[in-house]
């Protein structure tokens, strides 16, 4: 088959996480299809099995493609894919309409509702047309089933073939490298760090809908006590209107300064570290961290960056609620811990620190079974099952229609 993936932002060393899975995944297919990754960026690697293309022969690439595999594409796409009707499988691994109401919760309530409006109705367009769904989750599936009921696309046939709707609906988490990670110093001799330090780690950005402030406070609280513990910030949010969105890296910032441990146990490393020098940092590293708040971001999202812990093999510590907290607590790979809870964390921290090795096997344990050549193994059943079938298609007197409400709605 040829494939057409199309990835939304830049594919380059420094990539975030959308990025990533769509590079990985590109790298997985290319063993059985032809594979083209559309960018908008000059890449500055060479992709291993798939080519590059750019953005800007677009039209011309989804007319080629037998499937398109990407997360929700603008409108004027959208109507290229009515009119050339390639299969198309939507990538909802990332929930967009829940994230961006805490991506965005700063923004004037108008401007939030508008944007609120556009993420939905361009999701339920995308679920119309999309003859598969990838999902991270089993609470994710649920969501999207939920969608997919409102469209009328859970009918008494579809049912009679499929009561699970397995045939349209694949598992693809995010996955992990098969190379395992060499031992580094690179990072403790960066910030001066003695091997006697315990270093949590927290390999992403820092978003709205994290909590670093608990984090930071109990990382405070436990050097007071005589504890060493270094905590270090992987990465800083990237530049531009995102950036102005985002509250809660400086809000972390401002209270490592208030506490004065800014530079001193707790450190914001600048910029993103390049995708394939992240393990030098991660090997570096005692515990994997990441906290957030309860709230229904929580409930649907994949922390993808949780998978790097995995890939180091370290213990993890999480705040319970989403599908990482949860297994790593069933799996014995880490500690979960509650909302906002700072002696949690503490406890937690001592615990590990003082036995890390059962943690450390079964974070390795668990590993293999987030391999990328495993993660997708169910998108492979997903494209055999196009071989007897046409694709659903889009409308395209449904997406004009779309596009002047949602252009309408931007006067009013």
């Amino acid at each position: 088959m040829k494939i057409l993936m199309i990835a939304l932002g830049p594919v380059a060393k420094t990539m975030s996480g959308p990025q990533i899975r769509s590079h990985e995944i590109a790298q997985e297919l290319s063993k059985q299809h032809e594979v083209v990754l559309a960018v908008p960026n000059t890449p500055d690697f060479n992709p291993k099995g798939y080519r590059f293309e750019s953005h800007t022969k677009i039209r011309s690439l989804i007319r080629w493609a037998d499937v398109v595999i990407s997360q929700p594409l603008p409108l004027r796409w959208l109507g290229w894919m009515a009119l050339y009707k390639p299969f198309h499988i939507l990538d909802a691994y990332d929930p967009l309409p829940l994230e961006n109401l805490e991506k965005f919760k700063i923004a004037p309530l108008k401007q939030q509702s508008l944007k609120q409006i556009k993420d939905v109705e361009l999701m339920k367009y995308c679920l119309s047309g999309a003859d598969g769904v990838m999902y991270a989750s089993a609470s994710q599936k649920d969501l999207w089933i939920g969608f997919w009921l409102s469209l009328g696309r859970v009918s008494p046939a579809r049912y009679q073939i499929d009561p699970t709707f397995n045939t349209w609906m694949a598992f693809v988490p995010f996955g992990v490298q098969s190379e395992p990670i060499s031992k580094h110093r690179e990072l403790r001799e960066k910030y001066k760090l003695k091997e006697t330090d315990t270093l949590l780690i927290w390999g992403g950005g820092i978003w709205n809908w994290f909590d670093p402030l608990t984090l930071i406070q109990a990382v405070y609280e436990l050097n007071q006590e005589g504890v060493v513990v270094k905590l270090l910030y992987m990465g800083s949010s990237p530049p531009g209107k995102e950036k102005s969105q985002n509250i809660m890296e400086k809000k972390a910032i401002e209270l490592a300064m208030k506490l004065e441990v800014l530079d001193q146990s707790v450190f914001f490393n600048p910029g993103w570290v390049p995708y394939e020098k992240r393990g030098a940092y991660l090997s570096s590293a005692d515990i994997g961290v990441s906290c957030h708040f309860n709230h229904l971001e929580t409930r649907y999202s994949f922390r993808t960056r949780v998978l790097d812990y995995l890939w180091a093999s370290i213990p993890m510590i999480l705040t319970e609620g989403d599908f990482f907290g949860e297994l790593i607590h069933k799996e014995g790979a880490g500690i979960k811990v509650g909302y906002q809870d700072v002696s949690g964390i503490k406890a937690a921290i001592l615990k590990i620190r003082n036995n890390p090795e059962p943690y450390k096997v079964q974070s390795k344990a668990l590993s293999q079974k987030f391999l990328w050549s495993e993660c997708v193994k169910p998108l492979y059943t997903l494209l055999d099952s196009f071989k007897n079938e046409k694709p659903k298609g889009y409308s395209l007197f449904k997406a004009l229609s779309l596009k002047a409400r949602l252009c309408l709605r931007d006067l009013l």
